[in-house]
């Protein structure tokens, strides 16, 4: 097996696509963990872990050889979809604080629950429209060769 040098990308697409999926799978298992948990104060430490899995994957994501890098050399035209999910994880990361804010102070499982939903929903067509940009890209780049 021989060493990539670092300006060698091709390895690097199917690589971080493996992570993404890996990552995916996990934050799908715990939204349904935290979906089934009916006592909002069993719920605060599940949430913690979701922020915890999310500031990791965003990183991941935004790290210099992640998902840009990928469509920089595949498919350009997709970098400002691309910026768009970016922008969103500030948004969803400051919800799931104030989710676990709601979670410790609240008497009414029902409206936490409700929250909680609204979030999950939300990570799913994320997740979902980052799973499209990755499929887009790699056929593009099937389409080149």
């Amino acid at each position: 097996m021989t060493e990539r040098s670092s300006r060698d990308t091709r390895g690097i697409p199917a690589e971080r696509r493996r992570v993404i999926d890996a990552e995916h799978r996990h934050l799908r298992r715990l939204l349904a963990t935290i979906d089934a948990t009916s006592d909002t104060a069993a719920m605060v430490p599940l949430l913690r872990q979701l922020q915890t899995l999310l500031v990791v994957h965003f990183d991941q994501e935004e790290w210099q050889g992640g998902l840009r890098i990928m469509l920089a050399g595949r498919a350009p035209h997709l970098v400002p979809v691309l910026d768009e999910l970016e922008s969103e994880h500030e948004a969803l990361l400051t919800d799931v604080t104030h989710l676990i804010d709601q979670a410790r102070r609240s008497e009414d499982p029902t409206a936490v629950h409700a929250t909680f939903r609204e979030l999950r929903d939300r990570l799913h067509g994320h997740e979902d429209r980052e799973t499209a940009l990755i499929v887009d890209a790699f056929e593009q780049g099937l389409k080149e060769r």
